[in-house]
């Protein structure tokens, strides 16, 4: 399916932004996706600028665009494991900007295969290879 620049954000606008943590990086994405007609929620231990903040549950089930701008620390290792993305809404489009880890790469492989996951962008895979069906 093709859409338009002018259907994309027309589309955009109906969406739901979110930030895992909310540094500089997540700023950015922010302003950006904000720019774009975007709502975004935040859900992050610091409350370093304004924004929504709203916990990780509400996160992962409100949000259309989740993008993880995140360190790798325990409370961060494999947030997005199969009992969260179970929380996400269907087609979601995942963002991976931060540490591999963050990720449990076999169960994106499969919410990618099942279309719950419609896409995601990660520069920081741990294995380097996700097995599609």
């Amino acid at each position: 399916m093709h859409i338009g620049q002018e259907g994309l954000v027309s589309r955009l606008r109906q969406w739901n932004g979110a930030n895992h943590r909310y540094g500089r990086i997540g700023q950015q994405t922010a302003r950006i996706a904000q720019a774009l007609g975007m709502r975004v929620i935040t859900f992050s231990r610091s409350r370093n600028a304004e924004g929504e903040y709203v916990d990780l549950d509400t996160l992962l089930s409100q949000s259309d665009v989740i993008a993880l701008h995140c360190p790798l620390l325990p409370g961060t290792k494999d947030v997005i494991c199969r009992e969260n993305i179970e929380k996400m809404k269907d087609g979601v489009i995942l963002i991976n900007n931060s540490r591999g880890a963050l990720v449990v790469e076999q169960d994106l492989a499969d919410a990618l295969n099942s279309g719950k996951v419609a896409a995601a962008g990660d520069d920081a895979l741990v294995v380097g290879l996700l097995v599609f069906k």
